[in-house]
């Protein structure tokens, strides 16, 4: 196994060796020569002017509703259960302007990552929604209509890592690990009663709405925000950092090329142990949890109930979990932190049996669930440890999940295809709910047995 061979080699090279290592040492990172390192720490000070010059007048592009259909600005369709009620959240987006304002940066040209502070204004969400009280009653209330998330001065802080182009001059961007808060978060319902338009603030469900949608959300203002940052970066001179000193350029772009290669490589080797764990533990392909709802469709004035059930159903390919772009090193006096975004390249899910009863209606089939865009955000703490063999230990680590932009196909609905709405929505939920959450726990078992391996 690739990975474990690699981390072998570091415990003996660092058992033969009576000199105390540091981690970048332990772990083989490219160290700047003496010469490079003082070039680095006497250009310090121009890269911070350079990266902070027009930092308050830097809104970086805003994105409307009308223009960019992207899948950053779309939340997939959605179902939440409050108390005896069902709601459904269809065709939700981000609209109006979202102006990005870059309000810090400072930059560290040795471990290659500037420290981040970003403001938004007000974030809104809306969307379409169906709201059955007491859904469990033979006739339920039906209210729709739209509804509108606002969250509140949104802010950002945080590091993302950077590299310089290798033939060009400037910067472009590496892995972000940002974390988000608001000021306040405002739910509205509007719904059309008789003509009129009439506002309702759902106070006894904000709370619900936030948790249900934030960390969505703020997934999505980060990963927009990629391209707005290498507009930034591209700006700022490599050359000029270094006093246009060719040949010291040439030197910290190779020394920050090789630094990257290197934590990537370790990075890899690690999934190689950690697809060799999930395929040993067979938690490539797991069972998911069976879906058990009703539902009611208003023909005329007269509202009519109906029943769902999906069962035996499983997801997949875990073990085609892999790297998604360069992972930064961020280093703060003596704790490094890896940090970077993986990906399962095919993840779906299947239903292999489910059944509809509506009034004289009860068709059969299958559904199956493909997730177009997802994301496991990954960050590991190392710090030196005296007593370890190493010489340093891992002092924790993150595994997030998010999925988004999911594709759902259902067999056999015939003349109850109305119904496809309902199933995506609650297909969806339980992606976002109980599906990531097992594969976080799952995977956390994996890398936590993983870590015991080497440091018992």
């Amino acid at each position: 196994m690739a990975g474990k061979v690699l981390l072998l080699s570091i415990l003996i090279s660092v058992c033969c060796s009576c000199k105390a290592s540091t981690i970048r040492e332990i772990l083989k990172l490219p160290e700047p020569d003496e010469e490079l390192l003082g070039y680095l720490k006497a250009a310090s000070s121009r890269a911070k002017f350079n990266f902070s010059q027009g930092l308050l007048e830097t809104n970086f592009h805003s994105l409307h509703d009308e223009e960019d259909e992207s899948q950053y600005l779309k939340f997939d369709d959605t179902f939440m259960k409050i108390g005896d009620d069902d709601i459904y959240l269809m065709n939700m987006k981000i609209v109006g302007k979202l102006s990005i304002q870059l309000t810090h940066a400072e930059p560290d040209l040795i471990s290659n990552f500037m420290d981040t502070e970003l403001s938004w204004n007000d974030v809104k969400v809306e969307g379409d929604f169906e709201f059955y009280q007491n859904s469990h009653h033979e006739t339920p209330e039906l209210i729709n209509g739209t509804f509108s998330m606002i969250w509140k001065n949104v802010k950002a802080i945080g590091s993302i890592g950077f590299l310089p182009f290798e033939h060009t001059d400037g910067f472009y961007s590496t892995a972000h690990d940002l974390k988000f808060t608001s000021d306040g978060f405002d739910l509205k319902l509007n719904t059309e009663e008789d003509g009129s338009h009439e506002s309702h603030n759902l106070y006894e469900a904000e709370d619900r709405f936030k948790e249900h949608f934030q960390d969505d959300l703020f997934w999505k203002l980060q990963e927009s925000l990629r391209p707005n940052i290498d507009d930034y970066l591209q700006t700022k001179s490599t050359l000029q950092i270094f006093g246009n000193n060719v040949n010291v350029k040439q030197r910290y772009v190779k020394y920050a090329h090789k630094t990257t290669v290197v934590i990537n490589d370790l990075v890899d080797d690690v999934l190689e142990m950690v697809k060799a764990g999930i395929a040993e533990s067979g938690f490539w392909k797991f069972s998911i949890p069976s879906i058990n709802e009703g539902f009611s469709k208003k023909i005329w004035f007269v509202t009519f109930k109906g029943y769902f059930s999906a069962w035996n159903g499983y997801a997949e390919d875990l073990k085609t979990i892999r790297r998604k772009g360069d992972f930064a090193v961020i280093m703060r006096n003596e704790t490094m932190e890896v940090t970077g975004s993986l990906e399962v390249q095919y993840l779906s899910a299947k239903y292999n049996n489910y059944a509809a009863k509506f009034l004289d209606m009860g068709p059969t089939g299958t559904i199956s669930a493909n997730v177009g865009t997802n994301a496991l955000a990954f960050k590991i703490e190392i710090v030196p440890d005296g007593k370890s063999i190493v010489g340093f230990r891992i002092k924790d680590y993150s595994f997030k999940v998010h999925v988004g932009n999911i594709k759902v196909n259902v067999t056999g609905l015939w003349i109850l295809n109305w119904l496809l709405s309902y199933i995506v929505s609650w297909v969806v939920n339980s992606w976002k709910g109980e599906i990531t959450h097992h594969i976080e726990k799952e995977a956390s078992q994996v890398i936590d047995k993983i870590i015991k391996s080497f440091w018992p």
